[in-house]
């Protein structure tokens, strides 16, 4: 068996390579991570974001990948109740942090809502992370809140629920 060990890595000009420089073509899937779980999610029934419990870590094999979130389960709200989801890394909004003219109050990335009876939604929720310029680990969790009405905001809501969070990086 032979090891080899180097202290760095450069291209014939002196630089740091790039994912393409190694062998990943742009758009390639450098890794997927992907936690799953059972049961309902907090009720994230306020009027600020409260985190579902639910993340996912990653970390990144280059600084410049793009990273898609992706989070499915059944959602669900009470009658006459709004809700609005989003997601944080490492704590911090995505919403709010990604290029979007936003009022935090008032916005999410996704949106549930039933005028008449309680309702459940099919779905996932998604985002595409090209701002996290790491090679740490990065935690993405979901978070909702209550934006009218009065009830409950769950994804998913029953404790036989399940629900599943993907993490991809993609080169870039």
């Amino acid at each position: 068996m032979s090891v080899l060990k180097v202290d760095t890595i450069q291209t014939i000009a002196g630089a740091a390579p790039t994912a393409k420089d190694l062998g990943f073509a742009a758009g390639s899937v450098v890794q997927t991570q992907v936690a799953r779980f059972s049961g309902g999610s907090a009720n994230m029934n306020t009027g600020s974001y409260t985190s579902s419990g639910r993340s996912i870590t990653i970390t990144p094999k280059f600084a410049d990948s793009l990273i898609l979130i992706r989070y499915t389960a059944t959602s669900y709200v009470n009658g006459g109740v709004q809700g609005y989801f989003t997601f944080y890394r490492n704590g911090t909004n995505l919403y709010n942090q990604s290029g979007y003219s936003t009022n935090s109050s008032s916005q999410g990335l996704m949106q549930i809502m039933s005028a008449t009876g309680d309702a459940f939604f099919p779905g996932s929720g998604e985002f595409a992370d090209n701002s996290h310029n790491s090679t740490s680990a990065l935690t993405y969790t979901l978070y909702g809140k209550l934006v009218s009405g009065s009830g409950g905001v769950f994804w998913p809501p029953g404790s036989v629920d399940a629900a599943t969070f993907t993490a991809m990086e993609i080169a870039q």
